[in-house]
């Protein structure tokens, strides 16, 4: 049966408000009023960033986006990823006003729960590791649902978030959209790409390797972490290599270790110089959705998750970031990002599967990444003391 979404024409639309937009400064953080252009046909997404190039935008203005991880059903028609029909793909905002205060205090959310469970996931592990062993892949990254209820703002639940001493993410980002009851919250640490106009440089930064921060070191010499970076940067450099001048593709950071709010991960830099005449669409289709969120070979991970989740993806794992005025870009990759809907707040976490996973490790790693976001909202993590050993 098609599922259509309640974002075109919900049956008792909520409150009308402004859209808000906020993202981390200096100072804090910024908060300004938005116009959203809104587009749920993936083939017209990729369409619109094609009319956008990458280059100085003469007295222009900053404009954001944010992309769906279902856009890479056109991206790569054979994935098995696919759009639900009337879900937005691609959001494109503009920046209006300055919001002089949002509330912190104007919601509740309650506590995170897994919606399917240790025993799901770790069966889902377990195939993934059987198709890798079988020669069909050499990682995937599997991800389950953390589910609490919401009520309030979420403009609130995002200034609060943003603002949290308790996370340091390098690429947080959020949009709250009351006319159409969304809500897109990310404490993303990971960068998909920057684009420099004035050198046409290119850099990403994927992230493998995840541990409390207290538990650091244990990276240091973590061989299994150390493939899946060295799997997916190998990735990442492929995919710039499709935007790249010949010849201008390097990793400079082979593995550093960053602490990330409650979490340490490692991180690689690839880097390259970008063609000339490059567009937004272009860029996209090189390096969307990023390898570390779907596994290598891409499209063929891309398949195994879909075959494994039940739940698509949404905005998480997708991207969210700025073109700014000037040429420059900054988008990142998807993770740690909520979606606040029809009094349901939902937060994807996932891990990197290699051939030596234990699936119990996973599952907890999981949970590691999901500590970080549970403390920027208040909350907690409960009903797993079933799912421990």
């Amino acid at each position: 049966m098609t599922r259509v979404s309640p974002f075109v024409s919900p049956e008792q639309p909520p409150d009308s408000g402004r859209p808000i937009l906020i993202k981390p400064d200096q100072d804090g953080v910024i908060v300004r009023t938005a116009a959203i252009e809104w587009i749920s046909d993936p083939a017209r997404a990729l369409a619109r960033l094609d009319e956008i190039p990458l280059a100085s935008q003469q007295n222009g203005s900053d404009v954001s986006f944010v992309m769906a991880y279902s856009i890479a059903d056109v991206i790569e028609p054979t994935s098995g990823v696919r759009a639900v029909q009337g879900e937005p793909v691609l959001g494109i905002i503009t920046m209006g006003e300055s919001v002089d205060e949002v509330t912190s205090s104007d919601f509740r959310v309650g506590s995170l729960r897994s919606e399917s469970g240790r025993s799901w996931y770790e069966s889902r592990v377990r195939r993934a590791i059987e198709l890798i062993n079988a020669g069909d892949i050499f990682q995937a990254n599997i991800a389950h649902q953390l589910v609490a209820e919401f009520e309030g703002d979420c403009a609130s639940l995002c200034a609060s978030v943003l603002q949290s001493g308790n996370n340091s993410a390098t690429h947080a980002f959020a949009l709250a959209d009351p006319e159409h009851d969304l809500a897109i919250c990310s404490l993303s640490p990971e960068l998909l790409v920057h684009y420099n106009a004035a050198t046409r440089g290119l850099v990403t930064k994927p992230i493998k390797g995840t541990r409390p921060v207290d538990r650091a070191c244990e990276l240091l010499l973590a061989e299994k972490d150390t493939a899946e970076l060295n799997m997916i940067t190998d990735l990442m450099r492929n995919d710039l290599g499709r935007v790249a001048d010949a010849g201008t593709v390097r990793v400079t950071r082979h593995r550093v270790i960053e602490e990330v709010g409650h979490v340490a991960h490692a991180h690689a830099r690839v880097e390259c110089t970008a063609r000339r005449d490059l567009t937004l669409g272009d860029l996209i289709r090189a390096v969307f959705p990023a390898g570390s969120i779907t596994g290598a070979p891409k499209v063929r991970a891309m398949q195994i998750i879909e075959e494994l989740e039940e739940t698509p993806r949404g905005f998480a794992f997708g991207s969210m970031g700025t073109l700014f005025a000037n040429g420059d870009l900054e988008l990142s990759v998807g993770i740690r990002t909520a979606t606040i809907r029809g009094g349901a707040l939902r937060l994807p976490v996932g891990a990197g599967i290699v051939t030596d996973s234990n699936p119990t490790s996973e599952w907890f790693e999981t949970l590691d990444k999901a500590r970080t976001y549970a403390a920027a909202l208040g909350s907690t993590l409960v009903d797993l003391e079933d799912q421990m050993p």
